[in-house]
């Protein structure tokens, strides 16, 4: 029985871009997972464009949602016809 998990999958692309645990230069690299592997430097800049508008629509989320709370605790204002008016004697 064979128990060396070579199917001719993502596990290739391992073997040609191994992921490295430290600093390093170069473009063939792993990103999250085995079969989103870089090999050449547009696809490396692609990605790297991808993850900063990830990041980018991500803070753009966690601002609007600072938004929607502070709207949600302000209290509403009355309109002017329903405020009641104080007269002086």
């Amino acid at each position: 029985m064979d128990h060396n998990h070579n199917h001719g999958g993502p596990d290739d692309m391992e073997m040609l871009c191994p992921m490295q645990m430290s600093f390093h230069g170069g473009t063939c690299e792993i990103i999250l997972f085995p079969s989103w592997a870089t090999t050449e430097v547009g696809q490396f800049i692609g990605a790297w464009i991808g993850f900063f508008l990830m990041a980018v629509l991500y803070e753009g989320l966690k601002f609007y949602r600072e938004v929607l709370a502070q709207r949600e605790r302000k209290p509403c204002s009355e309109p002017a016809s329903e405020k009641k008016s104080i007269s002086l004697l």
